[in-house]
């Protein structure tokens, strides 16, 4: 008698004889694979919660400084005046750490939403100053069309015009989402915009 212990498939084909340990090693490497795969889900979602409880607390810690430089910036009193150039080093600190220049972006993108007239240019004047803009600018040379996507939403809304001639190259860009974006922008930094939008555009308007 063998050793090696077979299974006979039986069937019209006449398939050939498989061996049983080759199906439990089918079995265990399966086993395998799941359990590596949840093990990665858990520790993705781990370090995904992490980030978002980082987050949370940076912009807990920012959020003030930047409300400080919006309406302190000609303040009277002396303690403003202190608390000004105390946020105003702090966020330059800040600046350096990569996360905490996403932090600051999305802090200003929230607040101009929110913001008109005389605080609203205050808000895109530190956006500008603090160089958030060539973050922006940056994000344009991405391959994904949602980081391109918003790299030209926040040009558009801190009104960077020097942005303009990065922006309009996408006017007919193959994805659709990518190319409103872009002729949107095109149209709202530049007077002449609309006349490059229209000149040039070689995809269907809607």
């Amino acid at each position: 008698m063998k050793n090696t212990a077979y299974i006979s498939i039986q069937n019209l084909s006449g398939l050939p004889l498989i061996l049983i340990s080759f199906l439990w090693d089918l079995v265990f490497l399966f086993i395998g694979i799941g359990l590596i795969y949840f093990i990665l889900v858990f520790i993705v979602k781990r370090k995904r919660s992490k980030k978002e409880r980082t987050a949370i607390v940076l912009k807990k810690d920012i959020a003030p400084l930047v409300s400080t430089l919006l309406f302190h910036e000609h303040a009277d009193n002396r303690q403003e005046n202190e608390d000004f150039v105390h946020a105003k080093v702090h966020i330059h600190q800040l600046l350096k750490n990569p996360i905490n220049r996403k932090m600051v972006s999305e802090i200003l993108m929230d607040l101009q939403a929110d913001l008109s007239g005389d605080a609203r240019q205050r808000l895109i004047k530190i956006f500008q100053h603090y160089g958030l803009h060539q973050d922006a600018i940056k994000r344009l040379k991405s391959m994904r069309w949602e980081v391109v996507c918003r790299g030209i939403n926040e040009l558009t809304q801190m009104q960077v015009n020097g942005a303009y001639i990065y922006i309009r190259k996408f006017v007919n860009d193959n994805r659709s989402i990518v190319r409103k974006q872009a002729q949107v922008a095109t149209v709202a930094l530049k007077h002449e915009g609309i006349n490059y939008f229209l000149d040039t555009a070689t995809c269907k308007i809607s």
